[in-house]
């Protein structure tokens, strides 16, 4: 071979090195020899943020283990009268007893007793229903019914309370005697739970 042939190769081989492999490894453009499916900056850039990711979990798994130990910390009845406050999976038939079973207790009946999902206040943790009823009874009775919801479990917001009393005498149009001492009270809650 001569010297002007082999110096010439010399000079191809590096020059076609460089375009077909070197420079599509590095940049990405499509080579002679291969198409590399990422450049070496990528690849670094990638490199570093699992680097940064893994300097991360030892924070995360201490995080994670304090939280459990706190977790556990708490004592079992807390933790059960908080999954009754907000429960998971609260339906309406479990709410129409509930405030059954409270207004029983007070020995105060009840109509008009509505118990509607609140579609207003629906987002993908919370849930809402919205519980109402009227009644009629004296006050101290009706404070008493106030006081066992305000003292039950599940977290009962009152939305509203309205009182009136009786605008005429002790008889009413068809003659029946009732009791001047009485309230109409119409109540409202809202009750949260999660999904």
């Amino acid at each position: 071979m001569s010297p002007k042939i082999f110096t010439i190769l010399l000079m191809l081989i590096p020059t076609c090195l460089y375009y077909g492999v070197f420079d599509p490894l590095y940049n990405g453009a499509t080579g002679v020899v291969w198409t590399p499916e990422h450049t070496i900056p990528s690849l670094q850039a990638q490199n570093v943020g699992y680097a940064n990711a893994l300097n991360q979990v030892t924070e995360v798994q201490r995080q994670a283990k304090k939280l459990n130990d706190d977790y556990e910390a708490v004592p079992l009845e807390v933790k059960e009268k908080t999954a009754i406050m907000l429960s998971s999976g609260l339906d309406q038939l479990k709410l129409i007893n509930e405030v059954k079973a409270i207004t029983d207790k007070a020995g105060i009946a009840i109509s008009g007793l509505s118990v509607k999902q609140d579609q207003r206040y629906i987002n993908k943790y919370l849930g809402a229903y919205d519980i109402s009823f009227s009644t009629k009874a004296r006050y101290p009775v009706f404070k008493e019914l106030m006081e066992n919801f305000e003292k039950n479990l599940r977290f009962f917001n009152i939305n509203t309370i309205s009182i009136k009393r009786p605008e005429n005498s002790g008889v009413n149009e068809s003659g029946v005697i009732f009791d001047k001492e009485v309230l109409s009270a119409s109540v409202s809650f809202r009750v949260y739970y999660i999904k």
